[in-house]
């Protein structure tokens, strides 16, 4: 997206601080997301989850990385980020159970299911390309990510718009991950 911006010399970009901001919520009630299994997946996702590439590679570099509702001694804070990374190996390691039986490039555990999430997002180009890059990576270690696109022209999230949203979502018990902006 940043691409499209930069070889165009005629646009610039100004910066000004605003009260919006963006967040990935998991979905407690999601099988995948309970227990301590869950407990991994989170961790494995947010340490994916690398703010300051997405606000270099998706936001120019007009954006900031934010703890937003956590306090910033957090371990969700963008200072702490790293502690949620893994390495290769012990990703390998929690991965042991899952098996890629049917060469798709994707794990599938004992029953043959497929190891994937989903992600429920809203129509706005900026998240659904962190989506993607989020996509790209757990790619690359066989987790498919399903993207769900819904309420078109939600920019962000009012009272109404929230509802209409989710409305939308035939059964929200059936996503891992919601990317919202506020």
């Amino acid at each position: 997206m940043v691409d499209k911006f930069q070889k165009n010399d005629k646009m610039y970009s100004l910066g000004f601080p605003s009260n919006k901001c963006e967040f990935i919520a998991f979905n407690q009630e999601s099988p995948m997301m309970q227990g301590n299994e869950g407990r991994f997946f989170r961790s494995l996702i947010r340490g994916m989850l690398d703010r300051r590439e997405i606000i270099k590679k998706i936001y120019a570099e007009d954006a900031e990385g934010i703890c937003f509702p956590a306090l910033s001694l957090s371990s969700f804070s963008i200072e702490n980020n790293s502690d949620w990374s893994f390495e290769k190996n012990e990703i390998q390691n929690r991965l042991k159970g899952f098996v890629d039986k049917d060469n798709d490039g994707f794990l599938e555990d004992a029953e043959g299911r497929k190891l994937m999430f989903r992600i429920v997002v809203n129509d706005n180009d900026f998240r659904v390309a962190v989506c993607e890059m989020l996509k790209a990576k757990l790619m690359k270690i066989g987790i498919e990510l399903e993207i769900l696109v819904v309420g078109k022209g939600v920019d962000s999230f009012s009272e109404s718009s929230y509802y209409e949203l989710f409305e939308s979502v035939s059964n929200l018990k059936n996503c891992d991950l919601l990317y919202l902006g506020v």
